[in-house]
């Protein structure tokens, strides 16, 4: 897990033992950021990555649709799936 001011991210293992979800919230800046350091360090290409979603907030209802509001969201969640080599 890495954490800054501005993100959180986190890896889950999936059913395939190369394979891994990487999950992290954050501001928009925040998640630009770690995805250009990820970058820069060869970890991965920034295409990898979902479009930025909203993070299911607890005001929103149990269809997870966020209410109507002119503020936007103030966290935002990036996804991607590595697959990883074993040596």
């Amino acid at each position: 897990r890495i954490q800054s001011s501005a993100c959180v991210v986190r890896t889950t293992p999936t059913s395939t033992p190369n394979e891994c979800a990487m999950c992290s919230t954050g501001s928009l800046r925040g998640l630009d950021r770690v995805i250009k350091i990820l970058h820069a360090r060869g970890y991965a290409d920034p295409n990898d990555w979902c479009e930025p979603i909203p993070v299911p907030t607890p005001d929103t209802g149990s269809s997870g649709e966020r209410p109507l509001t002119t503020e936007p969201p103030n966290q935002w969640m990036v996804v991607m799936d590595k697959i990883l080599r074993l040596e």
